[in-house]
């Protein structure tokens, strides 16, 4: 398997970042439950912010790695690759519109 070409200069200080992104998201997701009986609407639609919230740190996280692998690329390429590598369609979105506009 080829090894991955990547920014050696910014590595280490990516990998914190990222790892600091994986981590905030972790946390976020062991914030404690709210008791069945007290779920109002309210605090449904928070549960719900602060779960994608979380899934947005996980994939800014999964995409600053990815941004350190890929680049060398050009800029649109590198746009292509992560809108591409994107899983939530909110992230995919924001890099498509980058390439548009």
């Amino acid at each position: 398997m080829p090894e991955k070409k990547t920014n050696t200069k910014h590595d280490d200080a990516i990998e914190i970042i990222a790892a600091e992104l994986l981590a905030i998201a972790n946390e976020i997701e062991e914030l404690p439950s709210f008791d069945p009986g007290e779920l109002t609407n309210e605090k449904m639609v928070q549960l719900q912010k602060i779960d994608f919230c979380s899934q947005r740190l996980r994939e800014v996280s999964k995409l600053i790695v990815e941004f350190a692998e890929q680049s060398h690329q050009d800029q649109i390429t590198l746009l292509k690759i992560l809108a591409s590598t994107a899983n939530l369609e909110h992230t995919r979105d924001l890099f498509e519109q980058r390439q548009i506009g």
